[in-house]
């Protein structure tokens, strides 16, 4: 696989929060060092990683983050997802509030999450019977723990696990997030809901 335009654009789009947070999380680090070495272990990691190639395939980002393994910078990523979610969801409250989006989340999240998290992207999934207004499905397959797992760090996983729990559940008061199980905490799946209440 080639190293292409793709594989840029990921490095540019998350390479200055990367470093930003480093220098800051890392005191004394030598960031332009980690920098050139972080690179050259992307991108090598990208040419061996037959399911990071198009955006489609949802696996750039996740390669960016463990290309810091290799230099002792996992404990980090963890913290810095849940930052990250934790910055982006006072954005997306005000949106729902807003635009009243909160009562067409579910179906927009299944939409989304059917687009973005299927085979094409190494996903599998089954789909249980939803009830009411609600997106319900389960993730049997997760290319994110099986890159990890390759590389020798299924723990990382668990960091996009709970980036997620930090993002969807503060999403809005009656949107109900309701995942018990993911497959990088060692569950059979990652069994998504998210439900939208009445009352």
């Amino acid at each position: 696989m080639k190293f292409g335009l793709m594989g840029r654009l990921f490095s540019a789009m998350f390479g200055k929060t990367v470093y930003g947070y480093t220098a800051k999380a890392v005191p004394g680090i030598d960031i332009c060092t980690f920098k050139k070495k972080h690179l050259e272990e992307y991108r090598a990691m990208v040419m061996r990683t037959p399911s990071a190639g198009s955006m489609k395939e949802n696996m750039f980002a996740p390669v960016m983050y463990l290309a810091c393994y290799g230099f002792k910078a996992v404990w980090y990523i963890r913290e810095y997802f849940q930052r990250f979610a934790a910055r982006t969801v006072p954005h997306l409250q005000r949106l729902i509030k807003i635009l009243c989006l909160a009562k067409r989340i579910p179906k927009l999240f299944m939409r989304l999450s059917q687009k973005s998290f299927g085979t094409d992207a190494g996903f599998e999934s089954r789909f249980p019977e939803s009830h009411g207004n609600e997106a319900r499905f389960d993730i049997v397959r997760c290319p994110y723990y099986e890159t990890c797992r390759r590389y020798g760090c299924p723990e990382i996983t668990t960091a996009f696990c709970d980036g997620d729990d930090v993002g969807y559940g503060h999403l809005h008061p009656r949107l109900l997030w309701g995942r018990t199980k993911t497959i990088g905490r060692g569950d059979p799946c990652c069994d998504f809901l998210l439900r939208y209440t009445s009352k």
